[in-house]
């Protein structure tokens, strides 16, 4: 989850970078870092118990299963903060109405792709390897 949200905080600097190409002051990376990573490591940390039964479901993901999951992971960063969303406006002014988060959403894609991506990559080392076992064990005669 760090390092998902690392990664889109430096595309973000990167990309505020080459827009500022023309402009006139440079935003320097440990002050983009610093301030967007603790937002960014906020809000993951917060997705985290929306998150964890998923990862607790998670038991194969050969083939299709893997797209699939890392399909499901990547909506639950944007539907978290629609959730975070909808829960400031009925907890606030309900008058004004309800604007979707717009900005929070965009941001939270990236870092729910990456993070679910990590994460399946990361547990389809071992499934990996314990079916190369396996089948070695069935390959032999008795």
């Amino acid at each position: 989850m760090l390092l998902a949200d690392i990664l889109v905080c430096v595309g973000l600097w990167v990309g505020q970078h080459i827009l500022n190409a023309q402009g006139s002051q440079p935003v320097n990376l440990p002050e983009v870092l610093v301030g967007w990573l603790f937002v960014f490591a906020l809000f993951s940390a917060v997705g985290w118990p929306i998150a964890l039964p998923f990862v607790l479901l998670v038991k194969n993901i050969t083939g299709w299963r893997f797209w699939l999951w890392l399909l499901v992971g990547a909506c639950l960063g944007p539907a978290s903060m629609f959730l975070f969303g909808f829960g400031s406006f009925l907890l606030n002014d309900r008058a004004a109405g309800f604007e979707l988060p717009v900005p929070l959403i965009l941001l939270s894609t990236p870092v729910a792709i990456l993070t679910t991506w990590f994460y399946l990559l990361l547990l389809k080392g071992p499934m990996g390897r314990g079916k190369l076992a396996h089948a070695e064990m069935t390959d032999q005669p008795s």
